[in-house]
């Protein structure tokens, strides 16, 4: 959260934005919503084996749960007064992932879209970028080569994912409901 402040400050938009570090969702005053919520969860379920291990790895399903509970934090859509209705842009969910799960085999594409989907969350937006870290662009280390410590083995299929891996911004609203009024007169 220090680094999101330090970002608002650099941008001018202190003002305009308040942040709130939770633990997931806790019971909020007031019936708090927000415009925006982020989350960049741990990419690949499993077990974490370490504290820096949880930043990677899901193994209490938060990823499923923060996209079934979300859409209840969002601002509406429109709210309504005693004389008039006020359209108000509705909230947003920025959901910040990978797809090295999906490259591992460990979750699908589908099962992250059913998530969203049990959610009641819809895609507005995907941007997607390729890393640029040093492991993104390891080579293959050629097995007549390969390492025989204990402690130090490559895994080739990681290197592959790593390679085809994409980090994606999913921008997510509420769905939208459409009510048909029929007049029969």
């Amino acid at each position: 959260i220090a680094c999101a402040k330090d970002n608002l400050a650099r941008l001018g938009l202190s003002e305009q934005v308040e942040l709130v570090q939770t633990s997931l969702f806790p019971v909020l005053e007031n019936d708090v919503k927000a415009d925006l919520i982020i989350c960049n969860p741990p990419w690949l379920p499993g077990k974490a084996d370490s504290w820096l291990d949880q930043a990677v790895y899901d193994e209490s399903n938060m990823l499923r749960d923060f996209l079934l509970h979300a859409e209840q934090y969002l601002t509406c859509g429109s709210t309504s007064s005693s004389n008039s209705i006020h359209n108000k842009s509705s909230g947003e969910v920025w959901l910040v992932i990978s797809n090295m799960a999906e490259l591992l085999g460990l979750r699908t594409r589908e099962e992250l879209l059913e998530m969203m989907d049990a959610g009641n969350l819809e895609i507005i937006d995907v941007q997607c970028t390729t890393p640029t870290h040093p492991k993104a662009s390891r080579p293959l280390q050629d097995k007549k080569k390969k390492k025989k410590a204990k402690n130090h083995v490559e895994f080739e299929g990681i290197n592959a994912a790593r390679r085809a891996e994409r980090t994606c911004l999913y921008r997510l609203r509420r769905k939208t409901l459409i009510f048909m009024v029929l007049d029969h007169s």
